[in-house]
């Protein structure tokens, strides 16, 4: 009767932690994503677009989580074009797409989770994307500020998880050396300054001399 007793509260035990596991799987935090595209650049003109622009978001086995479209987008030289969604899932790649010829300028694009920066993708004014399902867009004054040609869809990797909150530890390495060419450390001062989502600075840190790159 004891040993029966003592199963009994085991299974109650394990019932009792199913449930709890499945409550808080359920009650987990969605993440809120959002990217936003900036269309100008200063030596190209007309980079808005009257088509559909979509950005895709996937998971890291590229499946969609969710779709998000705007018809028309207008005033680059103001305005950046925002996509927004709230999701469980974590997000892998994210994919821009359009439906017509005319043609959209990508300079650069980011991507936010729960309101932190954690993606920066092109330079501003330099290289871009450019959706449109004419190739022959790529061609003329934007020839030169077009990567990979005009395409009507363009996937960019992202991998990144749930922000976590908190301070954080942020690590940078730099590899000097080259099998190529010599004397490639320095007897100078040289920082690296980490810079937060609005380019001001969060902190420098300096070395006096680097020495012995190849190891």
């Amino acid at each position: 009767m004891k040993n029966k007793n003592l199963k009994t509260r085991n299974i109650r035990k394990i019932t009792i932690g199913l449930f709890s596991l499945l409550f808080l799987t359920g009650t987990a935090s969605a993440a809120h994503y959002r990217v936003t595209i900036d269309c100008n650049h200063s030596s190209i003109s007309n980079t808005d677009t009257t088509n559909r622009i979509t950005a895709s978001f996937l998971d890291r086995n590229r499946s969609v989580i969710r779709r998000v479209s705007k018809t028309g987008i207008t005033n680059c030289a103001r305005n950046e074009a925002g996509f927004s969604i709230n999701s469980e899932r974590t997000l892998g790649y994210v994919e821009f797409s359009t439906n017509g010829n005319d043609a959209y300028y990508i300079d650069e694009w980011r991507l936010f989770v729960d309101g932190r920066l954690v993606k920066r993708t092109g330079t501003d004014n330099a290289r871009g994307w450019c959706l449109s399902t004419d190739p022959g867009d790529a061609r003329g004054p934007w020839q030169r500020y077009v990567t990979g040609g005009c395409r009507s869809r363009i996937r960019f990797p992202v991998s990144v998880s749930t922000v976590p909150t908190g301070n954080r530890a942020y690590r940078l390495t730099v590899d000097c050396s080259h099998s190529s060419i010599t004397n490639t450390d320095t007897t100078n001062r040289i920082t690296a300054a980490f810079l937060d989502e609005n380019r001001r600075v969060i902190r420098r840190v300096a070395k006096n001399g680097i020495r012995n790159c190849q190891s």
